[in-house]
């Protein structure tokens, strides 16, 4: 999702440029970072110690660093159009209870599948339970419309 806004009250913003930062300067910041930190490790520790892993805290630096940078297009949006911010949380929901039910659907079809054994009872009652919870997750998303005015900003 790419935030551009281009009016009068926000003029020179590049929203483009910034969300492509965002999106792939966050990778190429923890990269960065993982091969710094183990380059130096390698060249400044003895050979008898063993290096720590900075794989774990690359990732935490990228995830960090997209948060900051979905805070930053949310703030964007709100200052804009409180409208758009509506949509655009009501999108990320949807997809959030898609993948709900996505899940619920394939342990209802693992639990037909029988791997642990289980008795029928259990199997039968689990495979109900999920599909319930499919259902569920099917009727919220639908729920998760947005009903709004506009998102185009009044000319």
């Amino acid at each position: 999702m790419v935030v551009y806004i281009e009016n009068d009250d926000t003029p020179g913003y590049l929203d483009a440029i910034t969300t492509f930062a965002i999106v792939v300067g966050a990778p190429a910041a923890a990269l960065t970072f993982f091969l710094v930190m183990s380059l130096l490790t390698r060249l400044l520790l003895p050979a008898s110690i063993t290096p720590p892993n900075f794989e774990n805290v690359s990732f935490y630096l990228m995830y960090g660093l997209w948060a900051a940078g979905l805070l930053w297009m949310y703030a964007r949006l709100y200052a804009y159009n409180r409208n758009a911010l509506c949509a655009a949380t009501a999108l990320v929901a949807r997809l959030g209870w898609c993948f709900f039910a996505l899940a619920f659907l394939n342990q209802a079809d693992n639990d037909l599948k029988n791997e642990k054994q289980l008795s029928t009872y259990e199997v039968a009652s689990n495979f109900i339970m999920h599909m319930i919870l499919f259902f569920m997750a099917l009727f919220i998303i639908g729920k998760l419309t947005y009903d709004g005015p506009s998102l185009r900003y009044p000319k």
